[in-house]
């Protein structure tokens, strides 16, 4: 009665391809064709099937658990209790109009729960790179003590997890630091007394009310006794997103670490056969590049403090920028075992140096802008400022001290630990 090639044909054999982003459509495609074979004819099998409504109802429930599941992936908890009030609401409705009032509804619900998750990120974010900032510059020291006290309160308020004990542990967090632990609890150990008591979120993991959910809705569909007639699959619409911006970004300021993040999200997203599919990968793969991006930003800021710290102390010969000088290396020796001299033999910073500062050093200071992810602006802000920018690129006599002796530390990505060679590679 569907024909040859029908479009529930077409879509279940693309839906085959990567059951992982498509089983709840998988299961409503066997209702669907469970319908139509024991149908009288094409308005007995819409009535019956109230036009499709159960395959409808599977795309927003695959939505749903696809956003599940990298919400777990990455460790996010509020975008899993999002997800699983849209999976709730998704169930909900008696016909097309009714089901879309119910999603709508859901999807109000989640939202704040969404803005959380990307305002907790954020305020993570910030309160490190200002940690950073603090602990190797003398600039702006009122400003950004502020800024991380704001922000650690807003992190303790929402997570309650976020404690002195627990938040180095929970992967939403370490795997955005490249560091060991021992400075990052000095750093916030000061500022754990100052953060007022509140109420603190209760998040709750939907996952096992989600498959007791799942279990209900699959008992009321039918099953399918015939065999599936052979069909071709959908064809998928080139899809030009973020990727293709970020990857023409590397010709302008080249980072390997970046670049292989897009090109991949490239490869994956071109990998989709559904659009439900796409949309889970486009999630997934930007989730991930949140990680990535603050990740790459923190280690390569840290590896290029000394040599910041050493061209401001050039221009200005001061107590203060001494000062700074002393304090970036003792604390990129913390972060990294190295002291300043050995760090600029590292493949990570002779690569920046080749192909990031040397063929930007002219311009404006401001004609060049970071997108997420990038680092080394200020420096090149400290070099464009100079008169004679080309003559400060011999950082290594800009410090007047020896090295002492070299402790590698570790660099944690993505649950791996790396030598700083390793890193870069």
């Amino acid at each position: 009665m569907l024909g040859d090639n029908h479009y529930i044909h077409r879509l279940r054999v693309s839906c085959l391809k990567q059951p992982q982003f498509n089983r709840h459509q998988l299961l409503a495609l066997d209702h669907e064709l469970a319908l139509a074979t024991n149908a009288r004819d094409i308005d007995h099998y819409l009535s019956q099937s109230a036009d499709l409504l159960e395959l409808a109802r599977a795309g927003l429930l695959d939505r749903a658990a696809n956003s599940l599941a990298s919400a777990k992936r990455y460790d996010d908890p509020w975008i899993a209790a999002a997800a699983g009030i849209e999976y709730q609401a998704a169930l909900e409705g008696a016909c097309h109009a009714e089901l879309y009032t119910c999603l709508l509804a859901g999807q109000q619900a989640a939202a704040p729960l969404r803005a959380l998750s990307a305002q907790v990120l954020n305020c993570f974010e910030r309160m490190f790179l200002s940690l950073l900032h603090v602990h190797t510059s003398h600039l702006d020291q009122p400003e950004a003590h502020l800024d991380i006290r704001l922000n650690l309160e807003q992190l303790c308020a929402a997570d309650p997890h976020f404690v002195a004990a627990l938040w180095i542990q929970k992967p939403r967090y370490r795997l955005r630091l490249p560091w060991p632990e021992a400075p990052l609890h000095d750093w916030l150990r000061p500022l754990w007394p100052a953060v007022p008591a509140s109420a603190r979120l209760n998040l709750e993991d939907p996952s096992v009310r989600i498959e007791a959910l799942l279990a209900r809705w699959k008992a009321g569909l039918q099953n399918m006794s015939v065999e599936w007639p052979a069909a071709v699959p959908l064809e998928m619409p080139a899809s030009h997103g973020m990727e293709e911006t970020f990857l023409e970004r590397q010709k302008i300021w080249p980072d390997p670490l970046l670049a292989r993040h897009w090109l991949e999200s490239r490869d994956a997203i071109t990998s989709a056969t559904t659009p439900i599919g796409l949309e889970a990968i486009c999630e997934e793969r930007q989730s991930r590049f949140r990680i990535e991006a603050i990740w790459n930003t923190l280690w390569l800021s840290g590896l290029l403090a000394p040599m910041r710290a050493a061209i401001g102390n050039a221009k200005l010969k001061d107590r203060e920028s001494a000062a700074a000088l002393i304090k970036a290396s003792a604390t990129t020796r913390a972060l990294s075992g190295l002291g300043p001299k050995a760090l600029l033999s590292l493949p990570r910073l002779q690569y920046f140096i080749r192909h990031n500062l040397l063929p930007n050093l002219s311009g404006s200071p401001d004609s060049l802008g970071a997108l997420s992810g990038e680092a080394g602006f200020d420096l090149l802000r400290e070099l464009r400022n100079g008169h004679d920018a080309a003559d400060q690129l011999d950082f290594a006599a800009l410090v007047p001290q020896a090295d002492p002796p070299a402790h590698p530390q570790p660099v944690y990505y993505w649950n791996r630990i790396l030598t700083q060679g390793e890193a870069a590679q």
